[in-house]
């Protein structure tokens, strides 16, 4: 509508010019012909209509001007209403362009949130997984330890049964009684006692008793055996009595023989030996040689 009404005002303004030119132009034709005085133009009418023509010439000059110059405005408001439409388009596709681009980053973003809590998770298995790792290698080591422990204990005993069986052989102890004399000499030397001591075998073993890890393998011994501990106990001063008996020989071995003792002394002889690491041979009530235990176990073992 605002082109619309420039351009009719540029011929609006070229039609004025031309209008205002053809009137002059007229007026003086009608003065040169059409005089009532004396039917000539004078002299100061024709200066008149040069002036005025030269006026109007200047008047149309300048709306001619004017016209050109609306003209030219009117192609500039043109070319800014163009240029406005082609921003307006501009502006609405790079509004477009930045909420793809908004939307696609959204999603990157939402893929990142997933991929860390994925990895935030993976780490954590990882940290447990090196924890229970961690832990397992503390309980190897100390099952090393143990096991190392365990090791160097039975290669300890194994070398103090051999140094006794060399002591036994050197020392001609191959009977229960001998035995005996031994772990008697051992009891003393282990209480501080002189190794000539006076005190006799039987007295000396009781002394085991004091001993607590002596104490508890018996009492297991007695639990498995359904034997009361107190009658083992009891026994104890009277091994050594019991080996002086002729009957039980001096071989070349230590023998034990079922067959001329109770189940109370030979699981009391056997917890004897078992705790100094001495070999010996057992022969059941029937003469066959067998190994520890030297009783039957009860039914229901407590």
């Amino acid at each position: 509508m605002f082109s619309v009404s420039r351009q009719f005002a540029s011929h609006a303004l070229q039609h004025c010019a031309v209008w205002y030119f053809r009137k002059e132009s007229a007026h003086l034709v009608i003065r040169k012909y059409l005089s009532t005085s004396d039917g000539t133009i004078t002299q100061e009418d024709k200066q008149d209509h040069k002036v005025n023509l030269n006026k109007s010439r200047v008047l149309l000059n300048e709306l001619t001007q004017w016209t050109n110059e609306f003209n030219g405005m009117e192609a500039t408001n043109k070319t800014v209403s163009v240029l406005r439409d082609h921003q307006t388009e501009a502006y609405n596709y790079l509004g477009q362009i930045y909420k793809e681009y908004i939307q696609d980053l959204e999603k990157e973003i939402a893929q990142l949130i997933k991929a860390l809590k994925a990895r935030d998770e993976l780490i954590q298995d990882l940290e447990s997984a090196k924890k229970q790792y961690i832990e397992s290698l503390e309980k190897n080591d100390n099952l090393s330890k143990m096991l190392t422990c365990e090791l160097n204990k039975h290669a300890e005993k194994v070398k103090h049964i051999q140094e006794t069986a060399r002591f036994f052989r050197l020392g001609r102890i191959r009977n229960v009684r001998s035995a005996l004399e031994y772990v008697s000499r051992r009891i003393l030397l282990k209480d501080g006692k002189p190794f000539e001591s006076a005190e006799p075998v039987g007295i000396a073993l009781q002394r085991l008793l004091e001993q607590e890890e002596f104490k508890i393998k018996l009492r297991w011994l007695c639990e498995t055996y359904c034997i009361h501990t107190k009658v083992v106990k009891n026994c104890l001063g009277g091994l050594y009595r019991i080996s002086c008996k002729g009957k039980h020989g001096h071989g070349r071995n230590i023998l034990v023989y079922a067959k001329y003792w109770r189940k109370e002394e030979l699981l009391a002889l056997g917890a004897i030996f078992e705790y100094f690491n001495i070999r010996f041979t057992y022969w059941n009530k029937e003469g066959k040689e067998t190994s520890f235990p030297y009783v039957e176990k009860c039914r229901y073992h407590r």
